[in-house]
């Protein structure tokens, strides 16, 4: 049976812990009584339709909220009197919340400076494919110090993302392990900055514009997947490469690089994303 929207009544299941709702043509106004499950730690909702949040700021009310997930979904602007008002309400913020995953939809950039802004403490942040424009620096702008100290994963794969990586990643975020900000439209020379992440394991930058030589990869001595394929990165393949002892997948496929790397001994476990 096909689920085509979500009863208001769920919101009446005050001791729901995880609502997964997958797989379903769900279309329509996710109902905002939603906001009442208090307890609940996992909202995951997929659709294969296109499903609207019209007023997101019912899911602050969600204060036991450890992992949100939704596909397809539009988010859209947030009141500027909740935006204004989250701080000065603890009831009112994202306090557990550890992992945000909204792909494959659309997301109003209000919307994101209020979910990054008064989120606490989270490890993992994907919104890819959601068609979001702009610079990294609107974006990384509006993530709190208290997320910097903790964001292990963040991916911005198939957006609109443009322009120059500048002070983007001015501030470091030390425990970052995976990165991904392939099919954008990145251009320049990729930043040396890199090298704030020193437990970076995965970089993936493909399907960008830059240009110039390959970063510098030595800082990142953990670093095991590299993949900047179809780019317009020149001159001679970094040597650094070499000196990456946990390098399993390298990627670096339609740029104008000449030169060879020596000594690299990359081992193929299995491949996951």
């Amino acid at each position: 049976m096909n689920i085509s929207h979500i009863p208001m009544f769920i919101g009446s299941f005050k001791e729901l812990a995880d609502l997964f709702i997958c797989g379903n043509p769900i279309t329509g106004i996710i109902p905002p009584q939603l906001g009442n499950l208090t307890k609940l730690e996992t909202l995951f909702l997929q659709s294969t339709s296109q499903m609207i949040i019209e007023n997101p700021g019912w899911l602050s009310q969600l204060t036991s909220l450890k992992q949100l997930v939704l596909t397809n979904c539009q988010l859209l602007k947030v009141p500027d009197h909740i935006s204004a008002s989250s701080l000065s309400h603890s009831n009112y913020s994202f306090t557990s919340l550890q992992e945000i995953e909204i792909v494959d939809g659309f997301i109003h950039p209000a919307t994101i400076n209020w979910l990054l802004n008064y989120s606490v403490k989270l490890n993992g942040l994907e919104l890819s494919n959601n068609n979001l424009r702009g610079t990294l620096h609107d974006l990384l702008g509006n993530i709190s110090s208290s997320i910097k100290n903790s964001l292990e994963s963040l991916l911005l794969s198939f957006n609109q993302l443009g322009g120059l990586i500048l002070d983007d990643f001015k501030n470091t975020i030390p425990s970052l392990t995976n990165l991904r900000l392939d099919n954008n439209q990145l251009e320049g020379h990729f930043p040396n900055r890199l090298k704030r992440f020193p437990n970076l394991k995965s970089l993936v930058i493909s399907h960008n514009q830059f240009f110039g030589l390959l970063p510098d990869l030595s800082s990142m001595p953990n670093l095991e997947r590299f993949e900047a394929s179809n780019n317009k990165f020149s001159g001679v393949s970094s040597e650094s490469i070499a000196k990456l002892d946990y390098l399993y997948l390298l990627i670096v496929f339609i740029n104008s690089l000449t030169g060879y790397v020596s000594h690299v001994n990359l081992q193929c476990p299995s491949l996951s994303t």
